[in-house]
């Protein structure tokens, strides 16, 4: 796509089902110099993610493909979606649709999100909010995963690497399946800036996520930058979470949440902020190292900058 090429996507977003290989990467990126091409979000049909039908608003979704790069691609919503129902749920969707019958046998793999600017409405009030990108198995609901039933039904091998989210609920969520056999598979989250997140209002309770991981074997979230109130953002009311990895499986798992800086700043009252949270189900191993965190409460709320579980 030419730099600073404007366009509109479809109405139900962009789905990509198209599979490369290792030899033959297909490549969506921005040509020439100056700003990125901007893809900007149809008239949305649904209200929440966790729409049980599968078909929640996503600009951009890659559905069990694999051997893909978009480079340099930004999305964003458009001013003229003013409620949750046309505003966009999701701007980058990676996985497999949920209505798809043969979504437990094909997980997206080996793919990579890399210098993409994703800016959506974090004022959207659908249930679960916007999110900036979103990885997951195939699921019932958007938010539970529903295991594969082999290798290749597992997302892997897939990169997030230098993009910027704002204007979000959630910045970076990237789920795995909760089955102990097929779960997620090595994941790299590199270089991504998450400012501008959490509730639309400082009085609105609602937990928000910068990144969120889950179900994954091995993780490296390193060298980001996590601010919930900057870029013209506003401090949170409910519980916030900068970096959150966690139910990660396998004595074999290794999990790294390395040279990040996590800043929060959070008003409400009996609720808590969380910098860095590693959490890990069984005797993985996690290496928290290199941080610079700092956290800001306004209120009596309980704060820590590292919390490992």
């Amino acid at each position: 796509m030419a730099s600073g090429h404007r366009e509109a996507a479809p109405v139900g977003g962009i789905n990509l089902r198209a599979t490369g290989s290792s030899t033959q990467r297909i490549i969506i990126r921005k040509i020439g110099r100056g700003v990125n091409p901007t893809i900007r979000a149809g008239v949305g049909t649904q209200g929440s993610n966790t729409n049980t039908t599968g078909t929640c608003d996503a600009i951009f979704r890659i559905s069990g493909g694999d051997y893909i790069t978009i480079d340099g691609i930004n999305l964003t919503d458009s001013a003229n979606n003013a409620t949750s129902t046309t505003q966009a749920e999701f701007g980058y969707r990676i996985g497999v649709d949920s209505i798809s019958a043969n979504s437990s046998l094909n997980g997206a793999r080996y793919d990579t999100i890399r210098n993409c600017k994703i800016s959506l409405f974090r004022a959207n009030t659908a249930t679960g909010g916007a999110t900036g990108i979103y990885m997951a198995q195939p699921t019932t609901n958007n938010s539970t995963p529903v295991p594969p039933t082999r290798t290749n039904g597992m997302n892997a091998y897939c990169a997030f690497v230098n993009d910027t989210v704002e204007n979000v609920l959630t910045g970076i969520d990237i789920r795995g399946s909760s089955s102990t056999t097929y779960y997620g598979l090595d994941y790299d989250i590199t270089g991504c800036v998450v400012t501008n997140f959490g509730p639309a209002t400082t009085t609105a309770v609602t937990t928000s996520y910068g990144i969120i991981t889950q179900y994954r074997l091995t993780q490296r979230i390193n060298g980001n930058y996590v601010a919930n109130a900057e870029g013209n953002g506003i401090s949170s009311a409910g519980s916030i979470f900068g970096i959150y990895p966690y139910n990660n499986f396998s004595s074999t798992g290794v999990v790294r949440v390395n040279n990040n800086i996590v800043r929060m700043d959070q008003t409400g009252s009996f609720y808590t902020i969380y910098g860095i949270y590693p959490v890990v189900s069984s005797a993985g191993t996690v290496y928290v190292q290199g941080n610079n965190v700092s956290v800001v409460s306004r209120s009596s709320s309980t704060v820590y900058a590292v919390y490992p579980s």
